[in-house]
């Protein structure tokens, strides 16, 4: 995308040239904006979007002091939740983020958050904590032993550090760092599954949603003795919906299977496509579940297993349907079967 914007003759240029990109043509709301907040460039849909929230763009340059307060407040890349303060418009808000843009402007990719999308993401993060309260044993004990790593690696580097020989040295620091990298992961898995934040991306790569489940369930997995597989047709790997939603309905399922499980079991997701849309299978080769159970799995409150409140499943598919999806139980011969049904991005 062009960064030299000292005049708007740029807007004028044909869709794509091979190397620029004029905004008019975009489909998506952007907007461009100076170091300094000032407003030099926007799409129609975010023209629309601004207008609609209250902020008047009749004049370019213009400023966007309030909402770009927010922006500068918030690191490159980070969704922030935006309404005007005072705003008598009722349930609509921006999410936004700002992205460099050369080395003169930003590029803020803008979308409209309804209150209803608000109160879903609340819901998922309430969901969200409850999953995670039921992994912290599993963290911990998956913590105990790199940590365990680094105080003995640390006590012989200082009690013994001048003794040893170069390689052996340089061998104790490698396992610190491979330690302390261990810990890390553990730890941003269960932050970044925790966090709450506006959900700005509409699209989901469903192999980036599944590595992260993987990462968050990987303490569960190792200890129990399970696995993952993952095949992913190459014509149904992106979907149009919030990767929080995809993940908080992947992390239930898996969870599911693997507190079931008696034994080690294997969950194994796929991926197919339609015309418009993509299934999602996951599959365990577990128990399965009785007749009862697949008639009531997605009522509320209703669980077989102890210290579980029976609300992963129902939330799970109360996001399905409220993003235009599905989440249902197919028969299966073997272990529990879910299917879920996401919009698919177009090819």
């Amino acid at each position: 995308m062009r960064t030299n914007l000292e005049s708007t003759d740029w807007l004028e240029e044909p869709a794509w040239t091979g190397t620029h990109l004029a905004l008019k043509h975009a489909g998506a709301a952007l907007a461009v904006c100076t170091r300094e907040g000032l407003l030099v460039g926007a799409t129609p849909s975010a023209y629309s979007l601004l207008a609609r929230v209250g902020i008047a763009t009749s004049t370019i340059p213009c400023k966007l002091p309030l909402l770009w307060e927010r922006l500068e407040a918030s690191a490159q890349g980070e969704a922030i939740d935006w309404r005007p303060p005072n705003s008598d418009v009722d349930g609509i808000r921006l999410g936004c983020t700002r992205h460099a843009l050369g080395g003169a402007y930003f590029l803020i990719v803008m979308r409209e958050i309804s209150d209803k999308h608000v109160t879903l993401v609340q819901q998922l993060h309430r969901q969200r904590l409850e999953a995670t309260g039921r992994l912290v044993a599993q963290i911990v004990h998956d913590l105990r032993a790199p940590l365990a790593s680094i105080v003995f690696d640390a006590e012989v580097l200082v009690d013994r550090g001048a003794e040893l020989a170069p390689a052996a040295l340089r061998a104790t620091g490698l396992a610190v760092r491979r330690a302390a990298d261990r810990l890390r992961k553990t730890v941003d898995g269960l932050l970044g599954f925790a966090k709450l934040g506006p959900q700005s991306e509409s699209e989901a790569d469903l192999a980036e949603c599944i590595e992260r489940t993987c990462s968050l369930l990987r303490p569960s997995l190792r200890n129990g003795g399970h696995r993952i597989d993952v095949a992913l047709a190459p014509s149904a790997r992106s979907v149009q919906v919030p990767p929080l939603v995809v993940e908080q309905i992947l992390v239930n399922l898996v969870m599911n299977a693997l507190e079931a499980a008696r034994a080690p079991v294997t969950v194994k997701i796929t991926t197919s496509r339609t015309a418009d849309t993509i299934r999602i299978v996951v599959q365990d080769d577990g128990p399965g579940m009785s007749a009862e159970s697949r008639a009531r799995a997605f009522e509320p409150f209703f669980t077989t297993k102890q210290k579980n409140s029976g609300l992963g499943l129902t939330a799970s598919r109360d996001a399905a349907l409220d993003v235009g999806g599905d989440l249902r139980i197919e028969p299966s011969e073997q272990g529990a079967r879910f299917v879920i049904t996401l919009g698919a991005k177009p090819l």
